[in-house]
């Protein structure tokens, strides 16, 4: 091999090592971002068990709108939701307060963990909650 080829070879191994170095950080933002986005569709859930109380004979969105019925002090949201759908992160940056003052003496991994083994599998289906559970190494019931 000639000094050339060397060269080309050496200005080729950084500009890949550059680019490996920036798809890991790439996927570490995507990993953040993926247990960010798993954490708030899980306490979204909780909240829509808890006081949503859902049941496998109606739309899912009666569920919701009760959920939401169980924070008066949200109306604005009440009317908001009904133009536009509510994000999980949203849900659960509003119910995670109630829902942990609502079971003390547990955090809120803990009390995902418990929701998730006691939900009904069919609204885990329906909910990609077994896409959640695999994110978070959550156990789930029977699907």
């Amino acid at each position: 091999m000639d000094r050339q080829r060397r060269k080309q070879l050496a200005r080729v191994g950084k500009l890949v090592a550059a680019a490996i170095e920036r798809n890991k950080l790439i996927d570490g933002q995507i990993d953040k971002s993926l247990q960010f986005d798993a954490n708030s569709h899980a306490v979204s859930i909780c909240a829509l068990l808890f006081y949503g109380e859902p049941r496998i004979d109606e739309p899912l969105a009666n569920a919701k709108r009760r959920c939401f019925e169980h924070f008066p002090h949200l109306k604005h949201v009440l009317a908001w939701l009904s133009t536009r759908d509510i994000t999980s992160w949203q849900i659960a940056e509003f119910a995670l307060p109630t829902l942990l003052a609502d079971h003390p003496g547990i955090d809120k991994d803990q009390l995902i963990r418990n929701t998730w083994l006691a939900a009904p599998p069919w609204l885990m289906w329906f909910t990609f909650g077994d896409v959640t559970a695999n994110i978070l190494d959550l156990e789930l019931p029977d699907l």
